[in-house]
Protein backbone atom coordinates (compact mmCIF):
# COMPACT_ATOMS: atom_id res chain seq x y z
CA UNK A 1 0.00 0.00 0.00
CA UNK A 2 1.63 3.75 -1.16
CA UNK A 3 2.31 6.37 1.22
CA UNK A 4 0.06 8.42 -0.77
CA UNK A 5 -2.91 6.28 -0.89
CA UNK A 6 -2.87 5.75 3.16
CA UNK A 7 -2.69 9.63 3.51
CA UNK A 8 -6.22 10.20 1.14
CA UNK A 9 -7.25 7.13 2.91
CA UNK A 10 -6.72 9.21 6.22
CA UNK A 11 -8.10 12.25 5.13
CA UNK A 12 -11.33 10.46 4.04
CA UNK A 13 -11.73 9.13 7.22
CA UNK A 14 -11.09 12.88 8.81
CA UNK A 15 -13.82 14.44 6.31
CA UNK A 16 -16.23 11.47 7.17
CA UNK A 17 -15.71 12.06 11.54
CA UNK A 18 -16.38 15.52 10.73
CA UNK A 19 -19.59 15.44 8.76
CA UNK A 20 -20.50 12.80 11.20
CA UNK A 21 -19.77 14.90 14.03
CA UNK A 22 -21.50 17.90 12.44
CA UNK A 23 -24.70 15.87 11.76
CA UNK A 24 -24.71 15.13 15.35
CA UNK A 25 -24.48 18.47 16.86
CA UNK A 26 -26.73 19.85 14.63
CA UNK A 27 -29.46 16.76 15.22
CA UNK A 28 -28.98 17.64 18.79
CA UNK A 29 -28.95 21.35 18.04
CA UNK A 30 -32.52 20.92 16.24
CA UNK A 31 -33.70 18.73 19.19
CA UNK A 32 -32.54 21.18 21.99
CA UNK A 33 -34.61 23.70 20.06
CA UNK A 34 -37.98 21.64 19.48
CA UNK A 35 -37.74 20.51 23.50
CA UNK A 36 -37.75 24.08 24.45
CA UNK A 37 -40.22 25.06 21.74
CA UNK A 38 -42.88 22.42 22.01
CA UNK A 39 -42.25 20.82 25.52
CA UNK A 40 -43.20 22.26 28.76
CA UNK A 41 -39.93 21.02 30.30
CA UNK A 42 -38.02 23.16 27.80
CA UNK A 43 -39.71 26.22 28.03
CA UNK A 44 -39.65 26.06 32.07
CA UNK A 45 -36.05 25.37 31.79
CA UNK A 46 -34.97 28.51 29.02
CA UNK A 47 -37.73 30.75 31.58
CA UNK A 48 -36.06 29.69 34.61
CA UNK A 49 -32.49 30.68 33.13
CA UNK A 50 -33.77 34.02 31.71
CA UNK A 51 -35.33 34.65 34.36
CA UNK A 52 -32.71 33.84 36.56
CA UNK A 53 -30.64 36.06 34.54
CA UNK A 54 -32.73 38.92 34.53
CA UNK A 55 -34.00 38.85 38.40
CA UNK A 56 -32.07 36.92 39.97
CA UNK A 57 -33.70 33.72 41.54
CA UNK A 58 -34.99 35.21 45.03
CA UNK A 59 -38.65 36.19 45.49
CA UNK A 60 -40.08 39.48 44.61
CA UNK A 61 -42.83 42.22 45.96
CA UNK A 62 -44.93 44.18 43.26
CA UNK A 63 -47.31 46.57 43.88
CA UNK A 64 -49.71 47.50 41.41
CA UNK A 65 -51.64 50.85 41.25
CA UNK A 66 -55.01 51.89 39.61
CA UNK A 67 -54.86 55.59 39.94
CA UNK A 68 -59.03 57.18 39.58
CA UNK A 69 -57.81 59.79 37.93
CA UNK A 70 -60.58 61.04 35.49
CA UNK A 71 -60.03 63.17 32.43
CA UNK A 72 -56.44 61.91 31.46
CA UNK A 73 -54.86 59.65 28.56
CA UNK A 74 -53.57 56.21 28.78
CA UNK A 75 -50.31 57.63 28.94
CA UNK A 76 -50.37 59.74 31.74
CA UNK A 77 -50.57 56.99 34.43
CA UNK A 78 -49.28 59.69 37.05
CA UNK A 79 -51.67 62.56 36.13
CA UNK A 80 -54.49 63.80 38.52
CA UNK A 81 -56.99 64.98 36.48
CA UNK A 82 -60.44 64.92 38.43
CA UNK A 83 -61.35 63.01 41.30
CA UNK A 84 -58.18 63.64 42.79
CA UNK A 85 -56.33 61.36 41.26
CA UNK A 86 -56.16 58.51 44.14
CA UNK A 87 -55.52 55.01 44.41
CA UNK A 88 -58.79 53.12 43.66
CA UNK A 89 -56.99 49.77 43.23
CA UNK A 90 -53.61 48.52 46.04
CA UNK A 91 -52.62 44.98 45.27
CA UNK A 92 -49.39 43.68 46.70
CA UNK A 93 -48.18 40.65 44.74
CA UNK A 94 -45.51 38.60 45.48
CA UNK A 95 -43.96 36.43 43.13
CA UNK A 96 -42.01 33.32 43.84
CA UNK A 97 -40.03 31.63 41.66
CA UNK A 98 -38.65 28.54 43.83
CA UNK A 99 -42.34 27.57 45.06
CA UNK A 100 -43.75 28.39 41.55
CA UNK A 101 -46.45 30.87 43.60
CA UNK A 102 -47.79 33.95 43.31
CA UNK A 103 -49.75 35.37 46.26
CA UNK A 104 -52.07 38.58 46.11
CA UNK A 105 -52.33 41.16 48.99
CA UNK A 106 -55.71 43.48 48.56
CA UNK A 107 -54.95 46.46 50.40
CA UNK A 108 -58.25 48.64 51.37
CA UNK A 109 -58.17 51.35 49.93
CA UNK A 110 -59.99 53.23 52.91
CA UNK A 111 -56.96 51.29 55.05
CA UNK A 112 -55.93 54.46 58.00
CA UNK A 113 -51.98 54.88 57.86
CA UNK A 114 -50.33 57.32 60.27
CA UNK A 115 -48.24 60.50 58.81
CA UNK A 116 -46.85 62.43 61.42
CA UNK A 117 -46.37 66.26 60.69
CA UNK A 118 -49.13 66.15 57.58
CA UNK A 119 -52.05 68.38 58.07
CA UNK A 120 -54.00 65.54 58.32
CA UNK A 121 -51.66 62.95 60.35
CA UNK A 122 -54.22 59.86 59.37
CA UNK A 123 -55.21 59.84 56.05
CA UNK A 124 -56.86 57.15 53.98
CA UNK A 125 -54.18 54.89 52.25
CA UNK A 126 -55.52 55.60 48.91
CA UNK A 127 -54.27 59.59 49.80
CA UNK A 128 -51.02 59.08 49.78
CA UNK A 129 -50.99 58.48 46.14
CA UNK A 130 -52.39 61.76 45.66
CA UNK A 131 -50.28 63.55 47.97
CA UNK A 132 -46.84 62.47 46.25
CA UNK A 133 -48.26 62.79 42.86
CA UNK A 134 -48.49 67.00 43.74
CA UNK A 135 -44.95 66.91 44.45
CA UNK A 136 -41.87 67.85 41.74
CA UNK A 137 -41.74 64.90 40.41
CA UNK A 138 -44.32 62.93 41.40
CA UNK A 139 -43.78 60.53 44.55
CA UNK A 140 -47.24 58.87 44.78
CA UNK A 141 -45.69 55.40 44.37
CA UNK A 142 -43.38 55.53 46.50
CA UNK A 143 -45.01 56.99 49.23
CA UNK A 144 -47.89 54.17 48.42
CA UNK A 145 -44.63 51.51 48.18
CA UNK A 146 -43.55 52.41 51.82
CA UNK A 147 -47.02 52.37 53.66
CA UNK A 148 -47.62 49.51 52.29
CA UNK A 149 -44.25 47.77 53.30
CA UNK A 150 -45.11 48.95 56.62
CA UNK A 151 -48.63 47.93 56.63
CA UNK A 152 -47.63 43.79 55.53
CA UNK A 153 -44.17 43.81 56.89
CA UNK A 154 -43.27 43.07 53.72
CA UNK A 155 -40.95 44.88 51.04
CA UNK A 156 -41.89 46.18 47.95
CA UNK A 157 -39.21 45.92 45.03
CA UNK A 158 -41.37 47.63 42.69
CA UNK A 159 -44.03 49.30 41.48
CA UNK A 160 -46.56 49.13 38.80
CA UNK A 161 -48.97 52.04 37.57
CA UNK A 162 -52.29 52.44 35.35
CA UNK A 163 -55.10 54.67 35.13
CA UNK A 164 -58.34 53.93 33.84
CA UNK A 165 -57.49 54.79 29.96
CA UNK A 166 -54.44 52.19 30.33
CA UNK A 167 -56.55 49.70 32.35
CA UNK A 168 -59.00 49.63 29.37
CA UNK A 169 -56.64 49.35 26.39
CA UNK A 170 -54.74 46.03 28.34
CA UNK A 171 -57.98 44.69 27.96
CA UNK A 172 -59.09 45.29 24.82
CA UNK A 173 -55.11 44.50 23.61
CA UNK A 174 -55.51 40.61 24.26
CA UNK A 175 -59.37 40.47 23.22
CA UNK A 176 -61.22 41.38 26.34
CA UNK A 177 -61.90 39.03 29.18
CA UNK A 178 -64.67 36.36 29.54
CA UNK A 179 -66.24 36.94 32.75
CA UNK A 180 -68.78 34.96 34.95
CA UNK A 181 -71.65 37.46 36.34
CA UNK A 182 -73.01 35.37 39.27
CA UNK A 183 -75.75 37.38 40.18
CA UNK A 184 -77.06 40.96 38.14
CA UNK A 185 -75.20 44.09 38.27
CA UNK A 186 -76.98 47.11 38.35
CA UNK A 187 -74.83 50.49 39.27
CA UNK A 188 -76.01 53.29 36.94
CA UNK A 189 -73.96 55.93 39.16
CA UNK A 190 -70.85 55.41 39.90
CA UNK A 191 -69.16 52.37 37.95
CA UNK A 192 -72.14 53.02 35.15
CA UNK A 193 -72.39 48.87 35.41
CA UNK A 194 -75.37 47.25 34.12
CA UNK A 195 -74.88 43.71 33.43
CA UNK A 196 -77.53 40.50 33.42
CA UNK A 197 -76.15 37.07 35.19
CA UNK A 198 -74.03 34.60 33.16
CA UNK A 199 -71.15 33.79 31.27
CA UNK A 200 -70.29 37.06 28.99
CA UNK A 201 -67.36 38.91 26.76
CA UNK A 202 -66.43 42.06 27.83
CA UNK A 203 -64.59 44.41 25.88
CA UNK A 204 -61.89 47.13 27.99
CA UNK A 205 -64.41 49.53 29.20
CA UNK A 206 -67.03 46.81 30.27
CA UNK A 207 -64.33 45.14 32.13
CA UNK A 208 -63.58 48.67 34.20
CA UNK A 209 -67.28 49.18 34.64
CA UNK A 210 -67.39 45.19 36.50
CA UNK A 211 -64.31 45.67 38.47
CA UNK A 212 -65.48 49.06 40.26
CA UNK A 213 -68.79 47.48 41.27
CA UNK A 214 -69.03 48.23 45.34
CA UNK A 215 -72.80 49.72 45.10
CA UNK A 216 -74.73 47.55 43.91
CA UNK A 217 -78.61 48.42 43.06
CA UNK A 218 -79.36 45.49 42.00
CA UNK A 219 -81.52 44.11 45.36
CA UNK A 220 -78.98 41.43 46.16
CA UNK A 221 -75.80 40.56 47.91
CA UNK A 222 -73.48 40.41 44.81
CA UNK A 223 -71.15 43.46 44.88
CA UNK A 224 -72.60 45.54 47.49
CA UNK A 225 -68.87 46.51 49.40
CA UNK A 226 -65.27 47.40 49.02
CA UNK A 227 -64.47 43.53 49.86
CA UNK A 228 -66.35 41.75 47.35
CA UNK A 229 -64.86 44.63 45.12
CA UNK A 230 -60.98 43.77 45.83
CA UNK A 231 -62.49 39.87 45.27
CA UNK A 232 -63.21 40.93 41.78
CA UNK A 233 -60.06 43.05 41.00
CA UNK A 234 -58.56 39.95 41.95
CA UNK A 235 -60.53 37.57 39.54
CA UNK A 236 -60.01 39.96 36.93
CA UNK A 237 -55.90 40.43 37.25
CA UNK A 238 -56.24 36.56 37.07
CA UNK A 239 -57.93 36.68 33.97
CA UNK A 240 -56.14 39.07 32.31
CA UNK A 241 -53.09 37.27 33.56
CA UNK A 242 -54.07 33.70 31.78
CA UNK A 243 -54.81 36.05 28.37
CA UNK A 244 -51.43 37.21 28.14
CA UNK A 245 -49.28 34.07 29.51
CA UNK A 246 -51.48 31.76 27.69
CA UNK A 247 -48.55 29.40 26.04
CA UNK A 248 -50.13 29.26 22.92
CA UNK A 249 -49.43 32.66 22.12
CA UNK A 250 -47.35 34.44 24.77
CA UNK A 251 -44.02 34.40 23.27
CA UNK A 252 -45.84 36.85 20.38
CA UNK A 253 -49.27 38.51 22.76
CA UNK A 254 -46.60 38.85 25.67
CA UNK A 255 -43.63 41.10 24.48
CA UNK A 256 -46.20 42.62 22.36
CA UNK A 257 -48.56 43.86 25.05
CA UNK A 258 -45.78 45.01 27.21
CA UNK A 259 -44.12 46.95 24.95
CA UNK A 260 -47.56 48.76 23.68
CA UNK A 261 -48.34 49.53 26.97
CA UNK A 262 -44.91 50.93 28.41
CA UNK A 263 -46.03 54.73 27.97
CA UNK A 264 -49.15 53.95 29.70
CA UNK A 265 -47.66 52.34 33.10
CA UNK A 266 -45.78 54.37 35.10
CA UNK A 267 -42.98 51.55 36.87
CA UNK A 268 -39.71 50.83 37.90
CA UNK A 269 -39.30 47.73 36.63
CA UNK A 270 -37.43 47.97 33.02
CA UNK A 271 -39.18 46.62 29.80
CA UNK A 272 -36.64 43.78 29.34
CA UNK A 273 -37.23 42.82 33.01
CA UNK A 274 -41.24 42.73 32.97
CA UNK A 275 -41.14 40.66 29.22
CA UNK A 276 -38.64 37.71 30.69
CA UNK A 277 -40.26 38.06 34.51
CA UNK A 278 -43.81 37.09 32.26
CA UNK A 279 -41.97 34.94 29.74
CA UNK A 280 -41.02 32.54 33.30
CA UNK A 281 -44.94 33.01 34.03
CA UNK A 282 -46.42 31.76 31.25
CA UNK A 283 -43.49 28.48 31.12
CA UNK A 284 -44.84 27.83 34.51
CA UNK A 285 -48.35 26.90 34.02
CA UNK A 286 -48.69 25.26 37.41
CA UNK A 287 -47.95 28.63 39.00
CA UNK A 288 -50.16 27.97 41.94
CA UNK A 289 -52.04 31.57 43.25
CA UNK A 290 -53.79 32.83 46.39
CA UNK A 291 -55.51 35.97 46.93
CA UNK A 292 -55.76 37.34 50.89
CA UNK A 293 -56.53 40.87 51.90
CA UNK A 294 -54.26 42.70 54.30
CA UNK A 295 -55.56 44.40 58.06
CA UNK A 296 -56.85 47.58 57.87
CA UNK A 297 -55.01 49.84 60.07
CA UNK A 298 -51.46 50.71 59.92
CA UNK A 299 -49.39 52.24 62.57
Amino acid sequence: MSRSFRLRRARSRRRRIVVLSSAFIAAALIGALAWIAFVPAGRQFIGAVATRVALGDRPINVLFIANNARGVKANDPLGLGSAAGQADAIVLVHFDPGEHAIYAITIPRDTLVAQPGWHNPIPKIKTLFFMGDQEKPPRGPQLLSKAVADLTGLPVDGYVVANFASFKAAVDLVGGLTIDVRKRIYDPHDAHADFKPGVQQMNGAQVLAFVRVRQNHAGNDYRIDDFQRMQAEVQVLGLLRDRVLDPKNAATLMPHFVSSLKGDIATNFSQDQLVVSASRRAARRSTKFRWERSPTRCR
